[in-house]
């Protein structure tokens, strides 16, 4: 790989090349000077006819010289930024190709819950058309104004939001044995486990006097209507959770070798993009704590952001070893400016380290776990959005802020 070299480097060797240009013009002086003829009143005009006509032609010389070096020093900087621009691009295909076995795992999640739902919902459908002249009968038993009460205790809570823990569903059924005993009801476990499970968690004196109505059978009518809705719910959810992940899947890989011109975009819009690529490697043992108390509309490359907060991301789940807390927030400076903070509790960075982490020769990577360059290039794409980076740790807790400026808070 060919070493980076920075603005000043370009120009130290330029202005280099230029004084040993300028040497041997140098020595010709002196060389003149040192043995001009002390008395030389036969020719004096031509001498100095000879050496103007030297002079010239050494100061064109020179001035070609110097065309030349303008020209290389020109050819050298752009030379640099491909090649920072094509780092950045393979540093993105190869996060690329390293995220799709996750992804592939991700999306396996959804598509498994579409397709046990889907099941259950085709065996429920058929069981009721089935059984759809004993629904009539249940239909039939009840008055006029428990029908209205029957709408609504099936439709109740029909979102389905999240699969509950262990100790949730615990808790859960504990609260709904409480409140049944409340109306001397005496539930049987498996009559708490088939209530819990359509998402009746809180049920009122309504959905109670149904549910322990005199027809037993609207219990059972009651909770497959439920358990029918929950699925479909679930197959929704499910299905914006994949979309969601190719989406941003589509977002994150799309990007050009050189963007153009800058776009509006919004900043909450791209932090999201890659937390959603990257929330395969924060379950189980990661915690995730976002606090964003403001968006903000942006002026710059998306694309080139995303790769600052995969970075930082990405940095802080390796530091933690995949174990620990991660703090993302966002600050109103003033009306011109946003922070974001991203921070971890892993074991900090040594203070003698803090003031070399964004140097291109830096890193503390392991073979395998990438380039070592990241922070080098996210410090060259803040500083490309006119931005700032720093950095602040401690034992147990590293901490990168972020300054941008805004077109505007949303």
């Amino acid at each position: 790989m060919l070493p980076t070299l920075s603005l000043s480097d370009i120009l130290l060797l330029a202005v280099l090349a230029l004084l040993f240009s300028l040497i041997p013009l140098f020595f010709f002086f002196l060389y003149r000077f040192r043995n001009r003829p002390s008395q030389n009143r036969e020719s004096p005009r031509n001498d100095e006819e000879n050496e103007l006509s030297f002079l010239k032609s050494e100061i064109a010389r020179q001035e070609k010289q110097i065309q030349q070096l303008n020209l290389a020093y020109d050819d050298a900087l752009l030379y640099i930024q491909d090649l920072k621009t094509n780092l950045i691009f393979n540093q993105k295909m190869s996060q690329i190709g390293k995220l799709f076995a996750g992804i592939a795992h991700e999306l396996n999640n959804p598509i498994s819950a579409i397709k046990a739902s889907t099941d259950t919902v085709i065996e429920t459908i058929t069981h009721e058309i089935q059984n759809i002249a004993k629904a009539k009968e249940i239909l039939v038993s009840i008055e006029e104004s428990e029908i209205e009460q029957l709408i609504e205790t099936v439709l109740k809570n029909k979102n389905f939001s999240a699969v509950s823990s262990y100790t949730e569903r615990r808790e859960q059924k504990k609260k709904l044995k409480t409140i049944l005993e409340s109306h001397n009801l005496d539930p049987s476990e498996e009559d708490l486990e088939k209530i819990l499970d359509t998402g009746l968690i809180e049920p009122n004196d309504g959905d109670l006097s149904l549910l322990y109505h005199k027809n037993t059978a609207l219990k059972n009518y009651i909770l497959s209507v439920r358990n029918l809705n929950q699925h479909l719910s679930i197959i929704q959810i499910a299905t914006d959770r994949a979309a969601s992940i190719l989406l941003a899947l589509k977002k994150f890989s799309k990007s050009s070798r050189r963007e153009i011109s800058e776009v509006k975009f919004k900043l909450c819009e791209n932090i999201e993009t890659v937390l959603t690529i990257y929330q395969y490697q924060m379950r189980g043992k990661v915690s995730l704590t976002k606090t964003i108390t403001c968006d903000a509309l942006l002026l710059g490359f998306p694309e080139e952001l995303y790769q600052v907060w995969t970075n930082l991301i990405l940095n802080a789940l390796q530091a933690m070893k995949f174990n620990g807390n991660i703090m993302i927030y966002t600050k109103v400076l003033n009306e011109n400016w946003v922070e974001v903070r991203i921070r971890d509790n892993g074991p900090g960075i040594p203070i003698d380290l803090q003031k070399k982490i964004f140097d291109a020769d830096f890193t503390t990577k392991n073979l395998g776990e990438g380039s070592g360059l990241g922070l080098q290039i996210s410090k060259s794409i803040i500083e490309k959005h006119r931005g700032t980076i720093s950095v602040i740790s401690d034992p147990g807790k590293t901490e990168f802020i972020i300054q941008l400026p805004v077109l505007e808070f949303c």
